[in-house]
């Protein structure tokens, strides 16, 4: 007889069951999750889809911030550093604080929310990410997003300026006229084109972009298989590694600062005087450009210059500020007579006494871009200096960013300069 078996009935049911669950549990999620990303433990967040990941920061009290301070720069405005790799061994269920945005949104009770791009130099950070991302978020479904009331234009001294020549090398010499470069209307077309017309979130060509549940769940299924992968090749290597007993040398271990430990080869390294003790440093390559030629040092400020132009030019309605952060090299005070920087030159040795020079004078050529067009300017070397004098505001295992008493030196430079933050402190 043509009947289906009883037993094939029942489980073409329950899989027909399973299917119509799957789906209303999708559906259901796909209006929640958009609502609930700023409350994600920071495990998840850092699992989030990069073109809507920094909605998920949990530095203000919605998804979508209001009346908000935008921080955009490299990844001192994204926070990583020490104190990130800390609260992410720390908070794989919870929300961890771990950067300057934390410490203002804590403060002052403004939302926050960070722009910043790893490695990038100023039309990466301070155009390509907050105008593609701010269009962008305007293009979904599910979200309106206002200017905001405040930007914070972090310039680091340490590798924004080299960032910058790159561009111009990798950028606008392949298909633009050199000679042109110092025409603010011609470079303003190379921004739009290159810079920003490149880009599938400013263009808004990104497939399934409103479903972003079942788009976190493919992808962080894939994104799992890879890892797994990875560590086990990972585990390969050590294993034959071991086998042939090759084993690396270890560095030696020493304290780095009265509260650290941490690894530094004592060759490789210089002497900082920190709470009255001598404590090593790994050579650098983050230095106030001293590896730059005079034209393209010029290059780089006009770069930075521009790319400030072009995003006030945008956010016409938002104050901004730009905050100094020097590099770490320019922060401590030296028992080293010589300095060592890794260029790509080849190890560069400066006096200390050259090295905060250049320091002055980058701040000065930045204070100048300020004044022309009336953009205030915190200067946190003051501040980290200060703090540098008693421990270490970096390291003791990333040495190119801030830790916590870092950032914290860097919030408080922002808190006592910004009418945002004097407002807080009078309350």
């Amino acid at each position: 007889s043509g009947r289906m078996p009883t037993k094939l009935k029942s489980v073409l049911i329950n899989l027909g069951l399973g299917l119509v669950s799957t789906v209303l549990f999708v559906l259901v999620m796909e209006l929640v999750f958009p609502k609930i990303l700023h409350k994600l433990p920071l495990s998840i967040y850092l699992g989030l889809g990069k073109d809507y990941k920094i909605l998920g920061q949990h530095h203000k009290k919605s998804v979508i911030p209001t009346d908000y301070i935008a921080i955009v720069g490299d990844s001192h405005a994204l926070g990583s550093g020490d104190w990130y790799l800390e609260a992410v061994k720390k908070h794989k269920l919870t929300q961890g604080d771990y950067h300057s945005a934390h410490i203002l949104f804590n403060e002052t009770g403004r939302d926050v929310l960070s722009f910043g791009a790893l490695g990038s130099g100023s039309l990466r950070s301070l155009v390509l990410k907050p105008i593609s991302y701010f269009i962008y978020f305007n293009s979904l479904r599910d979200f309106k997003l206002k200017s905001p009331r405040e930007i914070l234009v972090y310039f680091f001294e340490g590798n924004d300026l080299s960032d910058n020549t790159y561009a111009i090398e990798k950028r606008f010499r392949v298909g633009y006229d050199m000679d042109r470069l110092y025409d603010p209307k011609y470079f303003k077309v190379f921004i739009k084109k290159e810079i920003l017309g490149t880009d599938p979130l400013y263009t808004g060509e990104v497939p399934f972009k409103n479903w972003l549940f079942s788009r976190f769940l493919v992808e962080s299924v894939s994104d799992n298989v890879y890892n797994e992968l990875r560590r086990g090749i990972k585990k390969l290597k050590k294993f034959v590694i071991g086998l042939f007993r090759v084993s690396p040398v270890a560095a030696e271990e020493i304290r780095v600062s009265p509260n650290f430990s941490g690894m530094v080869s004592k060759t490789d390294s210089d002497m900082a005087l920190i709470d009255g003790k001598e404590f090593p440093f790994p050579y650098t390559t983050q230095q106030p450009a001293l590896n730059l030629t005079e034209e393209q040092t010029k290059q780089a400020y006009y770069v930075f210059e521009q790319s400030v132009r072009y995003m006030a030019d945008f956010f016409h309605e938002s104050k901004i500020t730009i905050v100094y952060i020097p590099s770490p090299i320019s922060v401590y005070q030296w028992v080293s007579p010589m300095l060592t920087i890794l260029a790509p030159q080849g190890k560069l040795t400066f006096s200390s006494g050259k090295i905060y020079q250049r320091s002055d004078e980058i701040f000065k050529h930045i204070e100048t871009i300020a004044r022309k067009y009336n953009i205030p300017l915190i200067d946190t070397r003051p501040f980290l200096r200060a703090k540098a004098l008693k421990e270490a505001v970096h390291g003791p295992r990333d040495w190119y960013h801030p830790n916590r008493k870092g950032y914290e030196a860097i919030a408080r430079a922002i808190l006592e300069n910004t009418s945002f933050g004097k407002e807080t402190q009078k309350d």
